[in-house]
């Protein structure tokens, strides 16, 4: 699902483009994020709506969803009816009493559809149409299960001193965490063990383990994130460095020294405040220096969270994997227990989340544009 930031006050450029194609309603959905002044608006007491003009001059709408702090936008047939650039596109935030405001003017084209003959159109609408109800099946029983576990949520949660927890299996209670896993804000594989190549004559490990965190970290300046991490070193046990000093970076978290007790796994968290260095402009990095002795250092399982997060559970990133980033099971206890079983356990509402998005944006897109392509190939 695309995501787009929407600003009130009209100072700051909208870069992104929204591409839809020719009678495709229903399936283009956005997620809109409304900020003002830098800093995201509460949306509590507002709705949302969609108005622009169609190439022909013809004016056309539609209503936002409201999900958590942003609103979603599901494109119509109407939206989609003629090809070109709207000439006129913009998402207008209503207040109370009608009061309402618009954001700057979003650029959207709609890429007109292939030519096909009626045999072909017909051929079309029938697979579309058996893979939308296919979707729309699956989507159901998903969302069926979701509604009964914000059910069963709501009912467990009348008692106000009930405790949270969270595992990843009920029987072993395997990762069981009183403190809930934040998102992985790093991707890329970060479970996959890495080690440092030897850096010089004296064979002292140095390595630059992942590069570009100024992509996310850019919105955290000031703001507190969690490093987490397993960590083994090669040589003699002892001290070694993680930092991200060395080439001039723009966002800078707190350099690290560690000191490694055993040549095996072990477990390394610290949270760092992210501050932003004036003049600097190059990436930032994790780099890994050994300090001495042939000290090699091999990470893994690498999480970086927002806040101050003292859960010790690796979850990958919402990016590389929209299921397994969330734990399956969340609990509820009476009283504040370390034991599993006192818990009462049921699927976790994040992540069924997580699957009907995935397939709203994902599935049903790359399938219908499959049917799409056979058909410009003329099969």
């Amino acid at each position: 699902m695309q995501t787009i930031k929407l600003f009130l006050d009209k100072n700051n450029p909208l870069t992104e483009t929204i591409r839809l194609r020719q009678g495709d309603g229903g399936i283009k959905q956005i997620q809109i994020i409304v900020e003002k002044d830098g800093a995201p608006v509460s949306l509590a007491n507002y709705s949302m709506k969609f108005e622009a003009t169609l190439p022909s001059g013809k004016f056309t709408d539609g209503v936002c969803v409201k999900r958590d702090d942003s609103f979603v936008y599901t494109f119509s047939k109407t939206n989609t009816s003629e090809a070109g650039k709207m000439s006129i596109a913009y998402f207008r935030l209503i207040g109370a009493l009608d009061t309402s405001v618009a954001t700057r003017d979003v650029s959207v084209y709609v890429d007109k559809a292939a030519d096909i003959s009626q045999g072909q159109a017909d051929k079309y609408m029938s697979d579309a149409d058996k893979l939308l109800q296919d979707m729309e099946n699956h989507l159901a029983n998903a969302s069926e299960q979701l509604d009964e576990q914000d059910r069963q949520i709501a009912e467990l949660q009348e008692n106000l001193r009930l405790k949270q927890a969270w595992c990843r299996n009920t029987d072993t209670g395997e990762d069981f965490t009183k403190t809930r896993p934040g998102e992985n804000l790093l991707s890329g594989n970060t479970s996959a063990e890495w080690t440092t190549p030897p850096y010089n004559e004296t064979g002292v490990g140095f390595g630059i383990y992942k590069s570009g965190l100024e992509s996310f970290l850019a919105a955290r300046v000031g703001e507190n994130v969690t490093f987490s991490f397993e960590a083994k070193v090669s040589g003699t046990p002892g001290d070694w460095d993680m930092y991200t000093d060395n080439g001039q970076p723009k966002y800078m978290y707190e350099h690290q020294g560690f000191t490694a007790k055993t040549n095996g796994w072990e477990y390394y968290r610290f949270s760092s405040i992210i501050v932003e260095i004036a003049g600097n402009t190059g990436p930032t990095q994790i780099q890994v220096y050994g300090r001495s002795g042939g000290r090699l250092v091999s990470l893994r399982n690498f999480k970086i969270e927002d806040g101050e997060n003292l859960s010790p559970i690796y979850t990958p990133s919402p990016q590389d994997d929209p299921v397994s980033a969330y734990l399956p099971y969340v609990g509820f206890a009476n009283t504040d227990s370390n034991i599993f079983s006192d818990y009462k356990w049921i699927g976790n509402p994040d992540r069924l989340q997580s699957q009907i998005e995935q397939l709203q944006s994902s599935n049903i897109n790359a399938r219908l544009l499959q049917i799409e392509n056979q058909l410009k190939l003329g099969e």
